[in-house]
């Protein structure tokens, strides 16, 4: 079965000096196998409770997306490293490639509460990879 391609478009506008300026980002990934979905966190969950991105059959992805709709920052974990980062409330990480990688695959990320959740919050994700 030939690859099946998730395309990502990112238009960034900003104005400098009076003149506005638009870049565009274009990628597109490779796949056979896609996890999506929404992590639920619900109101008052304890801070560090981890919450893993399901890969489901995705051994190596080419396309991960994650959006913290969360009222808390989130510590993003790769592989199970160490904390990358904290991702925002309201922020969006992306990673994405237009092949696999040679020395470092993406095969697992994880975020962890860094407070107390107020009010119900979720997780989205998109994860795509293991092309041929």
């Amino acid at each position: 079965m030939s690859n099946q391609i998730a395309a990502v478009s990112l238009q960034l506008t900003y104005a400098l000096g009076g003149t506005t300026i638009a870049k565009t980002f274009s990628l597109s990934s490779p796949f056979q196998a896609q996890s999506e979905g929404t992590l639920d966190v619900p109101e008052a969950e304890t801070s560090s409770t981890a919450h893993a991105i399901p890969f489901g059959s995705i051994a190596k992805a080419t396309l991960a997306i994650i959006k913290n709709r969360t009222d808390q920052e989130l510590t993003l974990k790769v592989n199970g490293s160490l904390a990358l980062q904290n991702i925002p409330i309201g922020g969006v990480v992306m990673f994405g490639a237009e092949a696999l990688g040679i020395a470092a695959d993406l095969t697992a990320i994880s975020l962890t509460s860094t407070t107390s959740e107020t009010a119900a919050g979720y997780i989205d994700y998109f994860v795509f990879g293991d092309p041929v």
